[in-house]
């Protein structure tokens, strides 16, 4: 399969096309029936600069799942986009524009899909997924050149045409509820097997969705392999944006007794695991963020004072608590992790699980400049031993080198990487060169 930019010609004009096929023959047959009464000129693979539309000139459909509140790592992908590309489009499922007031995305204009109307779609959209792929292919995207998707769950299904580039920047183990992590969901027998009757069919549709970008970006390295693994398809990492100004304002040498999480409450974030092994060790531990597994957490820990539960607080508040902690606790396998990441902006070592994400993101201990240090063993009796590795090697854990290590995952390098990545995409795909990796990504972040 080879690509070849064909110049059309006719009366109203002339434009730059990409067609892809089998020879440089079959190219021609088809832009000859495409385009009947036009003039046809096709340009060999690496040839000059004819045609070619600069990035700056080219129009940007961004499409991403739901943009509901401004919460986490997806809607700061979200606002680093909008700055790299200011004049784009924005498509989502769900918009709820209360969610977003004082944030970067306040202003956002966003198209939506026929979710934004069905009953209480802004706050029970997770309901709706069996009807998110028909939502994300019904989005007419025909008039872009560049679409970019946003993806953890369906957005990188969106239907495009072959003379546009489709660029998925993945940010998760996509649509991961409906494999492996599934099980972390309580649920009867009935239950599960309606579960599994609505799932099955998502996974045969995202085994398709996930081939239909042009090119593929991870947000880890973790992700990527995943994604090579369950769906053959290559990609290439550019670590997420962290906003790390708000966490070193309060960075701080001084560190108080007391162990820190901060996440959502949720099944897949083990924190049932965290406050087992606090209970046992009887260490105080300060909780902080909300979800569906509040209530029941409380309850386990009732009896056991040192494990305090502070609920959904604000950014300010959150980082004076981490940056005063005598280490992050981080029991999940996430598949990047901001929260590990904003802890060491402040100076706070992480103890840590050993899958996932925060792997690349802690120097675990004993190498050089330790941040963190990571257990294996996903239970309470494995947090319980790394805490206590904690207590007796706390003085190997340098704030500067925490520091230091989390700035070189900031905001301008993923612009400077991403808006990098695209430009050199799209001049070869204008090219109609062969879709390889060859464009100057990081693998591992600079400052």
């Amino acid at each position: 399969m080879i690509g070849a930019r064909v110049r059309v010609v006719n009366e109203g004009g002339s434009f730059t096309t990409v067609v892809r096929a089998e020879s440089l023959r079959e190219v021609e047959q088809i832009a000859k029936t495409r385009y009947p009464k036009s003039t046809i000129r096709i340009a060999l693979p690496g040839g000059g600069d004819e045609g070619v539309k600069p990035l700056g000139r080219a129009r940007v459909a961004v499409v991403h799942e739901w943009l509901v509140g401004y919460v986490g790592g997806y809607e700061r992908v979200a606002a680093n986009i909008c700055e790299i590309f200011p004049e784009a489009d924005h498509f989502a499922l769900v918009h709820d524009a209360k969610g977003f007031r004082g944030t970067p995305l306040e202003k956002l204009h966003v198209e939506t899909s026929f979710i934004q109307s069905l009953p209480k779609s802004r706050k029970r959209y997770r309901a709706y997924l069996p009807l998110m792929p028909v939502a994300v292919e019904r989005f007419d995207l025909s008039s872009y050149d560049i679409i970019i998707s946003s993806s953890h769950a369906v957005a990188k299904g969106v239907i495009t045409s072959p003379d546009q580039l489709h660029i998925c920047y993945l940010h998760a183990r996509n649509l991961k509820y409906a494999y492996e992590d599934r099980f972390f969901y309580p649920r009867s027998a009935i239950a599960g097997l309606a579960q599994d009757f609505i799932l099955s069919p998502i996974r045969v549709w995202d085994a398709v969705a996930s081939r239909r970008p042009d090119y593929t970006i991870a947000n880890s390295r973790y992700v990527s392999d995943w994604h090579l693994h369950r769906h053959g398809v290559h990609s290439k990492v550019i670590y997420p944006p962290v906003d790390l100004a708000l966490f070193s304002d309060h960075y701080r040498t001084a560190k108080d007794e007391y162990y820190v999480t901060v996440c959502r409450l949720e099944p897949y974030k083990r924190v049932d695991l965290l406050v087992e092994a606090f209970k046992s060790i009887g260490l105080p531990l300060v909780i902080v963020g909300g979800g569906s597994m509040l209530a029941a957490l409380k309850k386990v820990a009732s009896s056991s004072p040192n494990i305090e539960f502070l609920g959904q607080r604000d950014s300010a508040t959150v980082a004076r608590v981490v940056a005063r902690a005598k280490a992050f606790v981080f029991v999940a396998r996430e598949d990047f992790g901001i929260a590990p990441l904003e802890a060491q902006a402040c100076g706070t070592p992480v103890v840590a699980h050993s899958e996932g994400g925060v792997a690349e993101t802690i120097v675990g201990c004993p190498a050089p400049d330790a941040t963190g240090l990571f257990f294996d063993a996903q239970t309470p009796d494995g947090v319980v031993a790394a805490v206590e590795h904690f207590e007796t090697s706390e003085e190997q854990f340098d704030p500067q080198a925490c520091r230091r290590n989390a700035k070189r995952f900031g905001q301008e390098r993923f612009r400077r990487e991403f808006k990098a990545a695209v430009e050199g995409l799209w001049d070869k795909f204008q090219r109609g060169e062969n879709p390889e990796w060859d464009v100057p990504l990081a693998s591992t972040p600079t400052p």
